[in-house]
């Protein structure tokens, strides 16, 4: 009877400590569920209550928390590179290491940077032409999506400027 006794006392404890543990991690995936990334990472007790345990629960609260903490590295990259964006930095590209399918993103990301920048260049030269009376300025970035709509703008801008010009020119 003492047996039976103390086996059903060992598995209560085991199995409230198995309990514990998977509450820790489902409260941790409910946060990352709703973007709050930072608390997730910076609230790193609460895993080292899972973690401490060098059972699979213990596994599965050090990959938890590297999934969150991989998570916020990409998303904290992105906003830097946003941010930067809102304050016209168009030079700035992404700085963090980006793993597996994350490196998607990053190409995006840098492609779209480039093809931004390139076109901010170009208008700035071709502005630059203009400004010096040089009508033989023309866009040459490749201009693709919506910056047709610019390109076009400029090519068209430079048209009727050197009608006007001719036309004073022959009057």
């Amino acid at each position: 009877m003492i047996v039976i006794i103390l086996t059903a006392v060992l598995a209560f404890f085991i199995s409230l400590s198995i309990v514990k543990s998977v509450q820790i991690i489902n409260t941790v995936a409910d946060k990352m569920v709703a973007g709050e990334l930072s608390a997730t990472v910076a609230n790193r007790a609460e895993f080292e209550k899972v973690t401490t345990s060098k059972d699979e629960m213990g596994e599965i609260g050090l990959a938890f928390y590297a999934v969150a903490n991989s998570f916020k590295t990409v998303i904290d990259d992105i906003v830097q590179v946003s941010q930067g964006l809102a304050k016209g930095k168009l030079r700035i590209m992404p700085k963090a290491t980006y793993q597996g399918d994350f490196i998607q993103i990053k190409n995006a990301l840098e492609t779209t940077l480039s093809n931004q920048s390139q076109v901010i260049e170009d208008i700035t030269q071709v502005s630059q032409g203009l400004a010096k009376g040089n009508l033989r300025v023309m866009p040459t970035a490749g201009y693709s999506g919506d910056f047709i709509q610019i390109k076009e703008a400029l090519e068209t801008t430079f048209s009727y400027l050197g009608e006007v010009i001719r036309d004073i020119d022959s009057g």
